[in-house]
């Protein structure tokens, strides 16, 4: 039997890997799970405050800046003293920001709980590469980050259906109707953050002793010893944006201009991890084996088509088969993440994805603040079609930076 035989390998595979590697992966599943109940109704919800698509995009940009200007710190510390901490205290500021936005009623307080949420959540995801960086083998590493998405990725199927039954039940797209999912996302987060002091340990191969160096020196290190910083950097700038801004504004783009209902912003979001899902080991497997470069050039264009799709949609069938084909963005940004780290040292690493959280914090700032001028100055059209020239802009830099898949 060719499955079972297949099953038994991916079963080795992860057996062999170091504890917390095989711990994070649950940790990332929950934490997926109460994530998605909320992300797709995000916007929504906070228009229904009275929010604007512009103060959206601003709020959203100024929390992303903080979360990547908290990075740097945070790598060096990593280095220093582990990653546990780190993954503790973000998980907790999370079940805060849930809390917080569950009781918002205006935007006094609805302005300072959502950024808390988008902080908190990039200041945990920031620091997540350093676990499979410090466990993974090179010749293994985009298979099991891609085998990571795809464990972690399961549950975000279920939640954001989950979700759409709710605030059906609740009372429908407004905020009465969204607001108890909050308080479920926040006992969920008081889980985690239990589940992960129980649980989790550091990574082995992170080596905390060494990393004495004063601040400046660990800084220069990473641009004297790292290959192509400064173009992975201006890379990485254009290509992890249309990942933030379509987080902030597709939900909103189906429901007031496609009038998409709960069930269908739902089953939007499930279809965007199924590929993912399905894909994610396959798609590592070429990587390792054909390079990072390659496969990222055959996926995003797919994803830019997908875009067009998505606002010139007939009907809301289609709308979900877009959101499908735009998984591929997922897929790219894993295999982008397996390149970035194989720049660097492994010593480097924690200072490598601090700086890079700071870069994305940067430019998430930049472009959605821009997406939400964008949406109400011209036309909400005009944001997907942004999106689709930073995308394709992205891949000339791409083409610039050295292939890392036999690098030493």
């Amino acid at each position: 039997m060719p499955h079972l035989k297949k099953i038994r390998k991916w079963i080795h595979f992860f057996a062999k890997q170091p504890w917390s590697f095989k711990i994070n992966l649950p940790r990332v599943a929950i934490q997926n799970f109460f994530t998605y109940t909320t992300l797709q109704m995000q916007p929504i919800y906070f228009a229904s405050l009275g929010g604007s698509a512009f103060l959206l995009g601003l709020v959203s940009s100024v929390a992303s800046l903080a979360g990547g200007l908290i990075s740097i710190p945070c790598g060096f510390y990593v280095d220093r003293h582990g990653v546990k901490r780190i993954f503790i205290w973000g998980t907790v500021m999370m079940a805060t920001g849930s809390l917080l936005f569950a009781t918002a009623d205006n935007l006094l307080i609805g302005i300072p709980s959502l950024f808390l949420i988008i902080f908190s959540l990039r200041f945990v995801m920031n620091m997540c590469p350093v676990v499979c960086a410090n466990c993974l083998k090179d010749e293994e590493r985009a298979t099991g980050m891609q085998m990571c998405d795809t464990i972690s990725a399961a549950p975000i199927l279920i939640a954001p259906t989950v979700a759409a039954a709710l605030v059906t039940v609740f009372g429908g797209l407004n905020a009465e109707g969204i607001r108890p999912l909050y308080y479920i996302q926040a006992v969920g987060f008081s889980f985690i953050v239990l589940f992960i002091w129980k649980l989790f340990t550091e990574p082995v191969n992170l080596d905390i002793k060494k990393n004495r160096n004063d601040f400046k020196t660990d800084l220069l290190s990473v641009f004297k010893k790292g290959t192509k910083v400064k173009t992975w950097i201006a890379y990485r700038t254009l290509a992890y944006a249309p990942w933030w801004i379509s987080i902030t504004y597709w939900p909103l783009f189906a429901k007031e201009v496609k009038n998409a209902t709960p069930f269908t912003i739902g089953f939007i979001q499930t279809a965007m991890w199924v590929l993912p899902l399905f894909l994610a080991i396959p798609i590592g497997r070429l990587a390792d084996s054909l390079g990072r470069k390659i496969v990222i050039f055959i996926l995003i264009p797919i994803y830019c088509l997908s875009l067009l799709t998505f606002v010139h949609a007939p009907n809301q069938t289609i709308l979900i088969i877009s959101g499908l084909l735009q998984g591929l963005l997922i897929l790219s940004i894993v295999v982008q993440g397996a390149m970035q780290v194989e720049l660097m040292p492994i010593h480097l690493i924690g200072k490598w994805i601090g700086i890079m959280g700071l870069v994305q914090g940067i430019s998430g700032t930049i472009f959605s603040v821009l997406a939400g001028s964008i949406w109400d100055t011209f036309d909400p059209y005009y944001v997907f079609y942004f999106m689709i020239a930073i995308s394709l802009l992205s891949l000339i830099l791409l083409a610039r930076m050295p292939e890392t898949l036999n690098k030493k």
